[in-house]
């Protein structure tokens, strides 16, 4: 999948699907987005010292998920 990082939508076609994503900066965190028929995610990246985060929600679903990567 392709971001633009100034906050515009790009529409891309990935595995035969139409989608949109859209990356933008919220202070310190990176908000990415990904639309389309089968797909409706966000996930917010945060870089703490050497740990990356990325926590990754879906609308309308109480699920969420964090992973974290260390530096090493």
């Amino acid at each position: 999948m392709v971001y633009k990082l100034d906050g515009s939508e790009s529409r891309q076609t990935v595995n035969r699907a139409d989608i949109v994503t859209k990356a933008a900066w919220d202070g310190d965190a990176l908000v990415t987005t990904v639309t389309g028929p089968s797909a409706n995610w966000k996930d917010t990246w945060r870089l703490k010292g050497t740990r990356l985060t990325i926590q990754t929600s879906m609308p309308g679903r109480e699920l969420a998920s964090q992973r974290a990567y260390d530096k090493i």
